[in-house]
């Protein structure tokens, strides 16, 4: 792999190394492609060079902040394990910042509960507020006041992705709004990371919430010797928390990277045709790009034949552009198919059910971490069942016997009482493993599976299970502190949870295989919202309003013109608010800013040629790439 610092650097990289020589303040301002991480990682080299050894005699580090996981992977990939550089999301970083401050915390967490049950108590006051209204905050007053009781006798706080007070743990909620609130209102907070990290660089700077970017400001204002860099793009904002267009920093300086290094010139047109009407940057390819690739709009009717549409196109784009890696009876891993809800990979890759019991009238909470596998009803498949039942149908014995010493109350040595292993005992697991081979292939439900592996001790239930599977007690054991401490759960959501929880037992079991495969990444779909900074050279990008009617903030339909914005959408179009519009555009930029070469975008849409008639009017692609069923329909 060509790393990004052997790269050349362009006339923005030099302007940045002169900009950490004055330690001021910037923006970089670069659309998809124009190279923003290898410039933050040639000014993370240009500054291990030129100051490396003074920050390290002074204890100091460089910070690079980002947005996601896969994002500080990347970055980490590229600079090395260099104690230098902290390279962390921004929720680790609040976290490793703010983490010895209880009793701020403490304070912090308490006023934000008092101003809820403020504003609650003030609700119930309003002239005409209805008796069912003023009885269902009274009931959020008594919860949040039993908070206030439990959040007294905390003596120190943990982080994980939820909060459960109970346990002193914060969650993803309470750290993004504790650390910039504390960095804004403690002055020494300010000066311990001013001079701790001198150099601080935030990537992805337009998914930043407007509270921490603030506050990072704040540090500039009060710190001459902090030099504060946001590397980003307005365009590619997808997420609802994020800031999107940066305000001016004081003395700061702008950077504009406008060329794209990554796609192909065909590409680039329909990329440049979709920004337009969104902030009206015109990118230029760059050096050397010579590639034309191709882009393909395609309008298909929204029917039961979806699948089979699309095997179509990827055959009809196989001959046309003479490349038959596009052909889906080839690996399916060669095209990436982005969609705009997890449901239509789920569909279409034999988790519908599954996927429908944890999502659609599931709480937050649920949805949430079933979205990112990380969520307890589904940690003992993707923890244990489907790693041991895979090592098990390999004959990895050793996999085996190591799953089991961690998570069986046979094997498990930190198991308190536990008695001596016997030869019955292994020979009754190794039973115990075939027969849920067997009863994973045989359509057995969840609760039928983890009924099976709790009492054959291939594992020990999470107790908040135990009640569904045995169906011993009445199945509402849920408790809010699994959300959240500042969400706003209400006491029929708790009902609406276990219910949720009773139909995903019911759920086929091997449909959490099918979902496990997505989950890691090993399936050719991806969400629109889930691929921001990453690129292949295949990108098939589905648009179908009807199939993701369940969310309500994206409408490609209204964003291409084909449907009229409703009396909201204009409200805030007039106000200068965001809007599903706007929304719609930005996903749709940088979904088709992931291809490298050969971009494919497909609308499914109720009438067909009426709508091919306004897509023509938009210049997304040349008149003869719009093409319908009737050109893609294969000859009998």
């Amino acid at each position: 792999m060509t790393r990004k610092i052997d790269k050349p650097n362009t006339e923005a990289d030099l302007d940045l190394q002169k900009i950490l020589d004055d330690k001021v303040a910037f923006i970089m301002k670069a659309g998809a492609g124009s190279g923003k991480t290898t410039s933050l990682v040639k000014a993370l080299d240009y500054i291990r060079k030129i100051y490396g050894s003074k920050l390290i005699h002074n204890n100091q580090k460089v910070v690079c902040i980002t947005y996601t996981d896969i994002a500080t992977n990347e970055v980490l990939e590229e600079v090395g394990k260099d104690s230098l550089f902290h390279v962390s999301t921004i929720h680790s970083f609040l976290w490793d910042l703010i983490k010895p401050f209880t009793k701020e915390l403490k304070i912090w967490l308490n006023q934000e509960i008092q101003k809820k049950i403020t504003d609650l108590e003030k609700h119930n006051q309003k002239p005409g507020t209805r008796a069912p209204t003023i009885q269902k905050n009274k009931t959020k007053i008594i919860r949040y006041q039993e908070k206030l009781i439990v959040l007294s006798s905390i003596k120190k706080f943990t982080y994980q992705s939820n909060s459960d007070l109970g346990k002193g743990i914060l969650g993803h909620t309470e750290v993004i709004k504790a650390g910039p609130a504390l960095l804004s209102t403690k002055p020494l907070l300010r000066t311990i990371l001013a001079n701790k990290y001198p150099f601080f660089f935030v990537d992805e700077s337009q998914d930043t919430s407007k509270e921490f970017v603030e506050a990072l400001i704040e540090v500039h204002n009060d710190h001459s010797n902090f030099c504060l860099g946001f590397f980003g793009d307005q365009m590619q904002n997808i997420y609802m928390t994020g800031i999107g267009e940066l305000p001016n920093i004081p003395n700061g300086k702008i950077i504009e990277k406008p060329e794209n290094f990554r796609s192909s010139i065909n590409v680039l047109n329909t990329v440049n045709e979709i920004r337009l009407k969104g902030d009206g940057l015109k990118q230029t390819p760059g050096r050397f790009t010579t590639d034309l690739g191709s882009s393909t709009f395609f309008i298909l009717p929204q029917n039961s034949e979806r699948t089979q549409n699309l095997e179509y196109i990827q055959a009809w784009l196989s001959k046309d552009i003479q490349d038959p890696k596009w052909d889906s009876t080839n690996s399916n891993y060669n095209v990436r198919k982005l969609v705009i809800v997890h449901r239509m990979a789920a569909n279409r890759l034999g988790f519908g059910e599954l996927y429908g019991a944890l999502n659609d009238e599931a709480p937050e909470s649920i949805k949430t971490g079933f979205s990112e596998g990380d969520h307890w009803t589904v940690k003992p498949f993707l923890r244990v069942i489907l790693p041991i039942i895979n090592a098990f149908e390999n004959k990895e014995d050793f996999k085996v016997l190591d799953i089991l010493r961690q998570y069986s109350p046979i094997l498990n040595n930190n198991v308190v009482d536990k008695s001596p292993i016997t030869s019955t005992d292994l020979k009754s697991l190794k039973q115990a493993l075939s027969d849920l081979s067997t009863m994973l292939k045989s359509g057995k439900t969840i609760k039928e599976i983890l009924k099976h592996c709790h009492d054959n001790s291939i594992l020990d239930l999470d107790k908040r299970l135990i009640p569904l599977v045995y169906e011993k007690i009445e199945a509402k054991v849920f408790d809010a502190e699994l959300s959240d401490l500042l969400s706003e759960l209400e006491p029929e959501d708790l009902d609406k949870q276990n219910q949720t929880i009773a139909m995903y037992m019911n759920c086929v079991a091997s449909q959490l295989q099918n979902y496990q495969r997505y989950i890691e990444g090993n399936t050719p779909f991806s969400t629109q919202q889930g691929v921001k900074g990453a690129e292949f050279e295949r990108v098939l990008v589905i648009l179908d309003d009807d199939e993701g009617k369940n969310q309500k903030l994206y409408s490609y339909e209204k964003m291409l013109g084909i449907k009229s914005p409703t009396d909201t959408d204009n409200e805030n179009i007039n106000n200068g608010k965001d809007n599903s519009i706007s929304r719609t555009r930005r996903l749709l930029y940088v979904s088709c800013s992931r291809a490298t070469k050969d971009l494919a975008i497909v609308l499914f849409v109720n009438n067909v040629e009426d709508s091919k008639a306004i897509i023509e009017k938009l210049n997304l692609v040349s008149i003869d790439r719009i093409k319908t069923r009737l050109d893609i329909k294969p000859s009998p």
